[in-house]
């Protein structure tokens, strides 16, 4: 058994042995990478770039949700220049709700 896959996949590439076996390895592999994304939200919390959270923090839509989640920056229409991130839309949010 080998824990690293390219110790399955080089084999198999070169010499042409393990071909029932190869898929486990990698199915092995993307298992538990889903699993340790799934235990690192469940830890970390649902951050600002979460959708359920970006809807309401900063009424964006669906879209534009996915969006900030995915690429880390706000969409257009609510960016002030054109190096604005998310920890800036952060920032504009809270000093708005402190001047409410």
């Amino acid at each position: 058994a080998a824990l690293n896959p390219a110790r399955v996949i080089g084999p198999l590439a070169v010499f042409f042995c393990g071909t029932e076996v190869w898929w486990i390895y990698i199915l092995g592999q993307i298992a538990a990478a889903m699993g340790a994304c799934c235990i690192f939200a469940f830890v970390s919390g649902l951050g600002p770039l979460n959708p359920m959270v970006s809807v309401r923090m900063f009424d964006l839509r669906w879209p534009e949700a996915i969006w900030v989640w995915i690429m880390g920056s706000p969409p257009k229409r609510l960016r002030m220049t054109d190096k604005d991130n998310i920890f800036d839309m952060i920032l504009r949010k809270g000093l708005k709700n402190t001047s409410d």
